[in-house]
């Protein structure tokens, strides 16, 4: 069974429960003043000069030969170390004595601890570096800078020697990432997250690629990177071999581009998903995306290739709830009053196609512009004409605003209408002596064929 070791009772540099723990001076503390008369008696001779962080003392005396004189966690200079006795008695009553499992892993971690740094025992904590000063045993045993050569003159410093270069195998003190590391890894720079991004792309791996990109700190490279993986996703939509149109990288291209930061961006991406959307039952998540456009201008663009869509959609499989989306649309959603027109007018020329003439009629009501309402009410005033059904013309007709051209189209339906009836009127005794002689001959046809 694994002991967990509690976070206080662990060193940073062996990863395990301190066997010696000692405090550095790391941390700066301001020395504490005495409030009364028994704190200045038994306070006084505390020493408050280490108040930094708690390391296993051997380890700290090996960190401190092979690697740098800083402290491991806060990075900060190390000048003095101690034994922290009242962390040891804690450790003792809240660890080892807690269970006989956590007393054979604090154990175990002794004799690790021995194993890897047995050689620190004999050397103090802080390396007797000449920057620090000179210890007093070295300088009562250093010999007159007469009897010596001057290049000898410095000693050779202790963490130096060959002697202390064994205890250097164990997995703390791996050059390239010693194992405080682990605590506090080595930031990656925001282009090469950006490159793995590409690269995840490549393999056709967006959802590794999604999560790399939201690591991203610089907003310029995050933004390009989530450009790059919505981008990806809808040309996976528009591909030939995408047959069956699965919403699913359509959905995945909005929810992508949301988390860009640059609203140019974010619009212009959403008016490409809403442009792409192939008119199927797609069309309500491209009016959804749509709908997230802060541009105006781009937002009615949108809505206008929504609504066209819509139509051309009526118009091939004469759905009528279709053509109700797009009117929908133009009554609600879009503020432009000229794209609004132009949607209305497509819808009117689309029942006038497939000859729903009042509803087309309909239609054409709301159109707010007198000039295109006209041209619209002149267009069904056609329809009917050719439809015979004159009476609905001269009704299209009245609505018409401008004088001239109702003028115009009265005549020109008057004199269809004439022309029509005068056919009638003429062809109509060609007609009747055709059919009787038709009908008188019948039984000597069917008496010839029948010898």
């Amino acid at each position: 069974m694994s002991i967990e070791v509690p976070k206080e009772f662990e060193c940073p540099i062996t990863l395990d429960v301190m066997i010696n723990p000692v405090r550095a001076n790391c941390v700066a503390a301001k020395p504490k003043e005495p409030t009364g008369i028994f704190s200045y008696f038994f306070t006084r001779g505390s020493d408050d000069s280490c108040s930094g962080h708690f390391f296993e003392g051997l380890a700290l005396a090996a960190y401190l030969r092979r690697i740098d004189q800083n402290c491991p966690t806060c990075r900060q200079k190390i000048t003095k170390a101690i034994p922290d006795k009242d962390l040891a008695a804690k450790i003792t009553r809240e660890f080892i004595n807690k269970s006989a499992a956590h007393k054979t892993h604090f154990e175990d971690a002794e004799k690790e601890v021995n194993l890897n740094y047995g050689n620190m025992k004999s050397l103090p904590i802080i390396p007797d570096d000449p920057a620090l000063g000179a210890s007093p045993a070295a300088a009562a045993v250093a010999p007159a800078s007469s009897s010596v050569d001057p290049s000898a003159t410095r000693a050779p410093r202790p963490y130096r020697e060959r002697s202390a270069s064994d205890v250097f195998s164990h997995r703390a003190f791996d050059p390239f990432r010693p194992l405080y590391r682990a605590r506090h890894p080595i930031r990656e720079s925001d282009s090469t997250k950006y490159d793995k991004v590409s690269e995840h792309i490549r393999n056709d791996h967006l959802a590794l690629a999604e999560n790399e990109a939201d690591t991203i700190v610089s907003s310029f490279y995050r933004n390009k990177a989530y450009q790059d993986i919505s981008e990806t996703h809808l040309n996976k939509y528009t591909s030939r071999l995408n047959v069956r149109r699965s919403p699913e990288h359509l959905i995945n291209a909005g929810r992508v581009t949301s988390k860009i930061i640059d609203p140019q961006m974010k619009n212009e991406l959403y008016h490409k998903i809403a442009q792409k959307t192939f008119p199927t039952n797609h069309l309500g998540h491209a009016e959804r995306i749509a709908l997230l456009i802060t541009d105006s201008r781009l937002k009615n663009m949108a809505l206008k290739i929504i609504a066209k869509k819509n139509v051309a959609l009526y118009l091939s499989s004469d759905m009528e709830a279709r053509i109700q989306d797009a009117i929908r649309i133009a009554n609600t959603l879009v503020t432009n009053n000229s794209i609004k027109q132009t949607i209305l007018n497509d819808v009117t020329n689309a029942y006038i196609k497939k000859d729903k003439l009042e509803k087309a009629l309909s239609t054409a009501n709301k159109i707010q512009s007198s000039y295109a309402r006209d041209l619209a009410y002149g267009l069904i005033a056609q329809k009917a004409t050719s439809n015979k059904t004159y009476l609905k013309a001269y009704k299209t007709i009245s609505k018409i605003s401008k004088p001239s051209k109702r003028l115009g189209l009265y005549i020109k339906v008057t004199c269809k209408m004439l022309f029509f009836g005068l056919f009638k009127a003429v062809s109509f005794p060609f007609k009747l002596t055709y059919w009787g002689f038709y009908y008188l001959l019948a039984p000597s046809r069917a008496l010839f064929r029948r010898g």
